[in-house]
């Protein structure tokens, strides 16, 4: 009986997991449609950094520690609901170098929503206002891996965009010099490693912690093909080629 008691007590806890992943999962879904009629449901907001506001918030503050496996940096109770910070600071080679911080701020309503993501200029430098705001409204048209707590945009359904993409001299003028540089064919990769600040990491998941940034430049004219990473456990990339006019054709044509 006392095996059995065991067995069913699991029982009940595997089915709270489940029914708290299926949420998660119905409320990305949520997100999705919302994102289809993105000027109905998000406001852009542009200042020292960017920020989304959501109209109709759907995502709550445990479902991004469900997703993230960690904790924030910071959380602030306030009067209209809480505000949480995500703050990453550079590993550094030795104490000359330039201090760098990165950082998100996501803000919530008073029943635990998302309401506002704010993204700070040092990932602006890598993933400029407009580019970021391109690809938020592609994930209108995306597809949902839920076991692999991915989103993957389908940005051949929207037209491209013809905006100048960041320069590698630009890049080290914000973020300095790279941690490594692998050089490829026709690209140079620079990579940097980012440490998130905070108490807490779920067990297995302490890989979370460490950023690793990769950002992919054109040998020729040095400008930014790619920038992909894991942010405060959350994996964002973004390719220039693909959304951007010119180098869309290229791809298209082959060449």
């Amino acid at each position: 009986m006392l095996y059995c008691g065991i067995q069913f007590r699991w029982f009940i806890l595997l089915s709270l997991v489940c029914l708290l992943t299926g949420c998660v999962y119905a409320r990305l879904l949520e997100i999705k449609v919302q994102l289809s009629e993105f000027d109905e449901n998000v406001q852009v907001e542009k200042g020292e950094g960017f920020s989304l506001a959501f109209n109709n918030p759907v995502l709550y503050r445990e479902d991004l520690d469900y997703l993230s496996k960690l904790k924030p940096t910071v959380t602030e109770y306030l009067t209209g609901g809480a505000r949480t910070v995500y703050q990453l600071q550079r590993q550094y080679l030795d104490d000359s170098e330039q201090k760098v911080n990165l950082y998100f701020v996501l803000e919530f309503n008073e029943d635990d929503l998302l309401k506002r993501w704010t993204f700070s200029p040092v990932f602006l430098a890598m993933v400029p206002a407009e580019f970021l705001e391109y690809s938020v409204r592609a994930l209108g048209d995306s597809t949902i891996f839920r076991f692999r707590r991915q989103i993957k945009a389908n940005l051949a359904a929207i037209d491209p965009i013809d905006l100048p993409v960041p320069t590698s001299d630009k890049i080290i003028a914000v973020l300095g010099d790279p941690h490594l540089v692998e050089y490829q064919e026709t690209s140079v990769r620079y990579v940097y490693y980012f440490d998130l600040l905070t108490d807490y990491v779920e067990e297995g998941y302490e890989d979370h912690r460490v950023s690793e940034i990769k950002l992919d430049f054109n040998k020729a004219d040095g400008k930014l093909l790619k920038t992909w990473g894991r942010f405060a456990g959350m994996k964002i990339s973004v390719d220039y080629r693909k959304i951007t006019k010119k180098n869309r054709q290229k791809v298209a044509s082959g060449v």
